[in-house]
């Protein structure tokens, strides 16, 4: 190694030979070659010095103070030929010569003087100036030179370390996976070595990965699944392959990353989302014992309870769904029947199981659907998780879209987000919305659309394809969308294919479809987007479509396509009913294609019936009236005024301002001699004459003459309730009195008993017996009121119980409160007993049946807490 030697070099190489040459005299050993050989060395007879030593070194091989000499030549930096390499290997035969030379030989090389101490230190000074030339140069290439040529030098330690350090920042500078390989591959134990793993990891994963494609995380991850990054790397897959929000490719996730910590929010995120539809198809082993739990508890109520100070709640069955352990809840929590999947409790959001979902300051919560929330503080917006994780924060307002994405609006922009939270697109928008599959974007006052499943590629790189701009968009039944640029219109299905055709048309929705202005006319298009040739004028009449062609109106049907009818002069409807005037016939197009003809009649009305019901009111020249149904069926003919429906397949006839009552075949049921008829009710129709109330049974043909001061009410189907000279009282349909007249109010009950009132006192009256089974009642609140079942908290005197017409007592009259914590059909009854001597509060939760379900004693600051005051 031929080296021009720094200035630090040269000076411990000079000091070197100044102790050579100052310590060795071969004076006293005569003319001897090593003699010769330091003279021309130090004349700088640099080739006689080499030759005289290299001869002598020929002739004897082992030669210590040859050798000796040689290292020192070829350390000496005026040395042309210098060379640390040689000056090395000399040093180190010497000192080998020397440890096999004879003991008689080694006495002549001490009065030289010259032993193993002085030829070690020479090799060490050999040593210390190539380790510093290395340090100087400080490449790894000079280092691993050292190391390879000294292989004794006490430096190697050090030379390693500067050798692994330099070589560090070599692939620091070069930055590639394959630099810190190559270096992890040359020096595994260095001292950086981790550090270097941790880079070779980064930069290979970000290498392989560089697209932010799902396919190349899915092939980096099989084939180094034991990188640091299979977190990172699982939710990235996580969030791309999910990203159209579908329940589907969140299960996928789950099957194939089971080990994932993701697998948990998907369920959460797929338990939300499927709980929101109406009747979920819940996957196979999806539902564990968590996840049962929380279904089941969302389809029931809740109701608080007080222990030891804390709140917690029950369902119905008494079972604690919420231990005790908050200090404080909302007012309107403590009336019960709580459906809210998400309860404030202690400044808290707590899961209807129970589980923590929010700790934080809440002013206000509203549901933005699939499980996530909008919490609002006085200066912060943020979106969160039923499952307990924050989606965003520092926003400004958030929108669930078609259950697959959510949209926040920023710094007064609007930007998508997927339900992992992956942001798909860039672009700031003035609004963003959503119609069923469709996603709208609005910016500058332009519209662009797009399918959710569009939306969802953007997560593994694909571009944001919208529309082109619209002018405006709309919704239009049958999930399809109105779309308007500038004089041009169309409507697109939810693939956004076009099922009415862009054109310079003004399309106007009907309940067939649409109709469409153009130049010449007007065309139809049903939903299916078929259209009709162009009409000269389109009418519509309800389920009706006249046309005009060449003159003439036809009837159209639509959904068909098809002309239904020959040609008129004129059409016009009568309700439901549509007619054609030909001449002097008037065509009746009844339901069933049914068509009626009539020649010149007087007067052709509707007559409105109830719900879907409606009738054909039909004069002829002879002045005689004939009613007609929907279907066309001529039900009876009759002289008369005027003709109304009054339900059940009754009408009310006038004649000379007088009502009577005619069936659906045109017998009389009640002569016209009433100043008013009502409508049947509960197959009763009531009669009025001369200020008088009477009433007739349809289904019975019984007829109770007016003769009393009120309506007459069937209490059931065999007898009534009715009003006399200022009080009522029950009536059978013979016209006989079944009970005095002596009741200020009449409720139902049942078919044997009913609740009556006199003067401010409530009583259950049997109706057979005539007597009073309960009575003097202060007051009756229905809990239920239904067909099915009736339920009442009574009370009487100061105590109060709960009865029903089915099960008749279920809670004694006997506490001096009851409050329903539940619903009306599944009540949980809050009862208590006051104590006033002990100041003590005994209350009991009873079921619907009456079966209680727990106890607790209140002393009265604990009892006002727990109490429902609005009741």
């Amino acid at each position: 190694m031929v080296c021009k030697c720094s200035t630090v070099i040269l000076k411990v190489t000079v000091g070197v030979l100044l102790i050579l040459w100052c310590g060795v005299s071969f004076a006293q050993l005569g003319v001897t070659p090593e003699k010769i050989a330091l003279k021309n060395i130090e004349k700088h007879r640099w080739e006689k010095a080499e030759f005289k030593l290299r001869k002598t070194l020929y002739k004897d091989t082992v030669n210590a103070s040859i050798r000796y000499i040689l290292s020192a030549f070829y350390f000496n930096p005026n040395n042309p030929d210098f060379n640390m390499d040689s000056a090395y290997h000399y040093a180190v035969t010497a000192l080998e010569d020397y440890q096999i030379t004879s003991a008689r030989e080694r006495d002549k090389l001490t009065r030289m003087p010259l032993d193993s101490l002085r030829l070690i230190s020479l090799r060490e000074k050999i040593d210390s100036a190539a380790f510093e030339e290395a340090r100087n140069t400080n490449t790894e290439a000079a280092y691993l030179q050292f190391l390879s040529h000294f292989t004794s030098a006490s430096q190697r330690d050090l030379a390693t370390q500067l050798r692994d350090a330099v070589a560090y920042q070599d692939a620091l500078k070069e930055n590639t996976y394959q630099a810190f390989l190559s270096y992890l591959n040359k020096y595994p134990g260095a001292k950086r070595a981790t550090e270097a793993r941790a880079y070779y990891d980064r930069l290979l994963y970000l290498s392989e990965t560089i697209d932010k494609r799902l396919g190349s995380f899915e092939k980096f991850l099989f084939a180094h699944p034991e990188t640091p990054y299979r977190k990172e790397i699982y939710r990235n897959i996580f969030e791309i392959s999910t990203a159209d929000g579908s329940v589907e490719n969140f299960l996928k996730f789950i099957a194939q990353y089971p080990i994932s910590d993701l697998v948990k929010k998907a369920g959460q995120l797929i338990f939300h989302i499927l709980a929101e539809e109406e009747n979920p198809e819940w996957p196979g082993q999806f539902l564990n014992d968590s996840l049962q739990n929380l279904r089941s508890i969302q389809n029931t109520y809740l109701a608080p309870i007080l222990k030891n100070g804390l709140y917690g709640f029950i369902n119905e069955n008494g079972q604690e769904i919420i231990p005790p352990k908050f200090k404080n809840i909302h007012p309107d929590y403590l009336c019960g029947n709580i459906t809210d999947e998400v309860l404030i409790l202690d400044n808290k959001l707590v899961a209807r199981n129970g589980s923590l979902i929010y700790d934080g300051k809440i002013e206000e919560v509203t549901e933005l659907g699939i499980g996530f929330l909008k919490i609002k503080t006085s200066n912060d917006v943020k979106v969160i998780h039923k499952a307990g994780f924050v989606f965003a924060d520092s926003i400004q307002d958030a929108r669930v879209l078609s259950k697959r994405y959510i949209t926040l609006k920023k710094n007064n922009a609007w930007l998508l987000y997927t339900l992992t939270g992956r942001q798909l697109d860039d672009n700031h928008w003035d609004d963003i919305t959503a119609f069923q599959d469709i996603i709208i974007f609005n910016r500058d006052k332009k519209v662009y659309i797009a399918t959710k499943t569009q939306l969802g590629r953007i997560a593994d790189g694909s571009d944001l394809k919208l529309s082109e701009p619209f002018d405006e968009v709309k919704k239009w039944p049958y999930d399809l969308i109105w779309v308007k640029t500038g004089e041009f219109q169309g409507v697109l299905n939810q693939s956004l294919q076009p099922v009415m055709r862009f054109d310079k048309h003004t399309l106007t929705q009907t309940f067939f479809g649409a109709t469409a202005v153009v130049p010449n006319g007007f065309s139809l298009y049903n939903w299916a987007g078929q259209e009709a040739s162009t009409f000269e004028q389109v009418n519509i009449f309800g389920p009706w479509v006249a046309v005009k062609k060449r003159q003439s109106w036809f009837l159209f049907e639509p959904h068909l396509q098809e002309i239904e009818s020959k040609p008129y002069d004129s059409i016009k409807a009568e309700g439901p009913f549509v007619m054609g005037l030909l001449a002097d016939t008037v065509y009746v197009h009844f339901a069933k294609n049914n068509i009626k003809h009539f020649i010149q009649p007087l007067q052709i009305s509707f007559v409105p019936g109830m719900d879907s019901t409606s009738f054909l009111l039909v004069e002829d020249k002879d002045h005689s009236k004939s009613v007609f149904d929907l279907q066309g069926i001529k039900l009876f003919s009759a002289a008369f005024d005027a003709v109304e429906y009054a339900g059940k397949g009754i009408f009310v006839i006038t004649r000379k301002d007088k009502k009577g009552l005619m069936n659906a075949l045109g017998e009389i049921l009640l002569p016209t001699e009433f100043d008013a008829i009502g409508s049947v009710k509960d197959q009763v129709v009531s009669a009025l004459k001369s200020k008088r109330f009477g009433c007739y049974h349809v289904a019975h043909k019984k007829f109770i003459k007016p003769q009393y001061d009120r309506n007459l009410h069937p209490y059931t189907d065999q007898l009534l309730a009715t009003f006399k000279e200022g009080y009522y009282g029950f009536l059978g349909w013979d016209n006989k009195p079944l009970s005095q007249f002596e009741f200020d109010e009449i409720k139902y009950w049942d078919d044997s008993i009913a609740l009556v009132r006199k003067g401010s006192l409530w009583n259950f009256y049997n109706i057979r017996s005539k007597k009073m089974t309960e009575n003097n009642l202060r007051d009756i609140l229905m809990i239920k009121n239904s067909a099915d079942e009736k339920i009442a908290i009574i009370q009487k005197d100061n105590a109060y119980g709960v009865l029903s017409n089915k099960r008749n007592v279920v809670i004694p009259v006997s506490f001096s409160d009851i409050i329903n914590l539940g619903s009306e059909d599944e009540p949980l009854y809050f009862t208590e007993k006051h104590i006033k001597e002990a100041s003590l509060f005994i209350v009991i939760y009873y079921d619907r049946f009456g079966k209680m379900l727990r106890k607790e004693i209140y002393d009265d600051a604990d009892y006002d807490k727990i109490y429902c005051s609005d009741n």
